[in-house]
């Protein structure tokens, strides 16, 4: 190997991967070329272990030099390193080890040529020059460490693996741009992941995997700092505590993960707030002792925490679960939250910004079962909290009117939707003119919908309601025209969504698809020929390549419909042809891999 491969180099090779050669299973080793050429990389199926994959590549003929530095592992968590390359008895056959210390769903192999492989006369792969044998494999492999890392949990959680990707979303919106970011819970692989949207329709959004050391990402409560870098609280239900995540850039590409709370069990349900210096502080619930506790960091990093129990404790019951927490002007601390001891809605105004002296806790609401689930703004410091009513499943507002909340004569309580069992997982926002905007779930429908009230207090008339979507878990958010968005997990089709157009924010590799038309070994087909395949689920286009050989089948040609038509073939002569997939996260190859067709005389 005459250099190490760089990051740049990397980077050219995933550019070029539309453009290099997927497979050459059709070469037969007996037709070697002078020019040695990768015939297959595929992912060893028998191989592999908690922590490790293997790659099998294969080359046209026998060849030397070749190393860790000749490949690159490409993966969605940039967690995967080459380990070892070792030659086989056959000296055209390498296997490849790839290793990682945390979960990666799905990895491709790339070998990248710098002319270091060559065969026994000394031709280098692919000829003389750089990136001409350049492969990508054409399979995935993947590496699941959870049972390595997780031998003995605290609480056996069972994973909700059944649907894939987008619960417990948690959005904000970037200072001034107004562009979308989103936390949340990737379930198929037990991942905390963070969608970063480049326009207000969160398109094409970069999507980054946060934690992925066992089973985490649950209930994530997320929040910027005053230069839009992400941080993010959640919950670990591997080892059943609260966890932060604080990105060190807006792109998060290497986030410092915290553990919050390791004496206890609990955490679900937080909520994060940052003050003015961006030292983040959290509510959350204290499973051990059910209380109600409050977790402010030292600094921004949070390399030291204060723990402090606010509510609740020995002889009580759930005191504390499913918090909502926001900062006054000045940085003190305001928590709602439900107490399920007297089933009760109530309320703590810290006296400073680290809630040193125990507050008295205030209830907002007895009548019946209330609170379950809450959401708390402040509008001048005066807080609003949306809650469920779970007696009647009631969606319900609290106005306090002054920011102390105390005079109970001023407090306003109003049922905003009453109509069939509605109320869950409200999400609370105030527009401009501090008038309460809330989207919510209508249990009966299984969709969400969203409240908009005509006056601040919720009072002079009907709220305004409206029937969104099908789905659950909804954020919302208002940007800067107070046009309402909301992020919400799809429950039919499992995927997180945003409710602005519709998008699909992370739908995870398009599903398996095959080609319809022309069928394979076709005969006599007209020199112009229309090419058709079924389509994918979640794909947003296809790349088709079609060739004479499969080795020299790289151009690919993009649709963003399941049929593209192609004119000028050449008479009588064989063609092979693929379709790729594509979504916002990655590529799938149709699964009936490559077809060929000959054109008449």
């Amino acid at each position: 190997m005459t250099s190490r491969i760089t990051a740049t180099r990397i980077a050219l090779m995933l550019c070029m991967v539309l453009s290099i050669s997927m497979s050459m299973i059709a070469i037969s080793r007996a037709q070697e070329s002078p020019t040695p050429r990768v015939i297959s990389i595929i992912p060893d199926p028998i191989a592999g272990t908690d922590t490790t994959a293997r790659f099998i590549v294969t080359f046209s003929e026998a060849v030397t030099g070749v190393d860790v530095t000749d490949f690159a592992v490409i993966d969605n968590t940039h967690h995967a390193s080459i380990q070892d390359v070792v030659a086989s008895a056959d000296p055209a056959v390498f296997s490849v080890t790839i290793a990682s210390n945390t979960p990666v769903p799905r990895m491709l192999l790339a070998l990248i040529d710098d002319d270091s492989i060559g065969n026994t006369t000394g031709t280098p792969l692919g000829g003389i020059g750089n990136d001409n044998g350049n492969t990508l494999s054409s399979g995935a492999a993947h590496i699941d460490v959870r049972t390595a890392l997780v031998p003995t949990p605290k609480i056996t959680t069972p994973k909700s693996f059944q649907f894939p990707i987008g619960k417990f979303p948690s959005m904000v919106l970037t200072k001034t741009t107004n562009l979308p970011i989103i936390s949340y819970y990737d379930q198929a692989n037990g991942d905390l992941k963070l969608a970063i949207c480049n326009d207000a329709y969160c398109g094409k959004p970069l999507l980054r995997t946060l934690d992925s050391t066992g089973n985490v990402g649950g209930f994530t409560s997320l929040a910027l700092t005053s230069t839009n870098i992400p941080v993010v609280s959640y919950y670990d239900y591997s080892w059943s505590h609260l966890k932060l995540a604080i990105c060190n850039d807006a792109s998060c590409s290497n986030p410092t993960i915290r553990s919050i709370d390791n004496a206890i069990q609990g955490g679900n349900g937080s909520s994060l707030a940052l003050t003015s210096t961006n030292i983040p502080i959290i509510s959350y619930y204290d499973a051990t002792n059910t209380a109600l506790k409050l977790a402010v960091c030292s600094n921004s990093t949070c390399s030291t925490t204060t723990l402090r129990s606010l509510d609740g404790g020995a002889g009580k019951h759930a005191v504390g679960n499913f918090s909502s927490l926001a900062l006054t002007s000045t940085n003190i601390p305001v928590i709602s939250y439900y107490d399920a001891t007297n089933a009760d809605l109530k309320l703590i105004i810290c006296t400073n910004t680290s809630c040193s002296t125990l507050p008295s806790p205030m209830v907002l609401d007895q009548t019946g079962n209330v609170g379950q689930q809450v959401s708390l703004k402040l509008v001048n410091d005066v807080p609003v909290i949306a809650y469920l009513d779970a007696t009647n499943f009631d969606l319900k507002l609290v106005h306090c009117g002054v920011p102390s909340c105390a005079p109970f004569t001023m407090r306003t309580i109003r049922t905003i939707d009453a109509t069939g069992n509605v109320g869950l997982m409200p999400s609370l926002a105030i527009n401009k003119n501090g008038i309460p905007i809330i989207s919510y779930q209508d249990f009966d429908a299984q969709s969400i919908k969203l409240a908009a009230c005509t006056d601040a207090y919720c009072l002079p008339s009907t709220p305004v309601i409206t029937t969104i979507a099908s789905g659950s878990l909804p954020s919302l958010v208002l940007t800067n025209d107070d046009i309402p968005l909301i992020s919400y997990y799809d429950q039919t089709m499992g995927i997180l969504k945003l409710n602005y157009g519709e998008r699909l924010v992370d739908q995870g590799f398009p599903h398996p698809f095959t080609k319809t038309a022309p069928a394979d070994n076709a005969i006599n087909q007209l020199t112009t020929i229309t090419f058709k395949w079924n389509a994918a689920a979640y794909a947003n286009g296809y790349l088709l390549c079609y060739a004479t050989s499969i080795d020299s089948c790289n151009n690919w040609l993009f649709t963003n419909i399941p049929t593209i038509t192609i004119s000028n073939l050449i008479k009588n002569t064989t063609y092979y042809w693929q379709v790729r997939a594509l979504s916002n996260t990655g590529m799938t190859d149709a699964s009936d891999n490559y077809r060929k067709f000959t054109t008449a005389k």
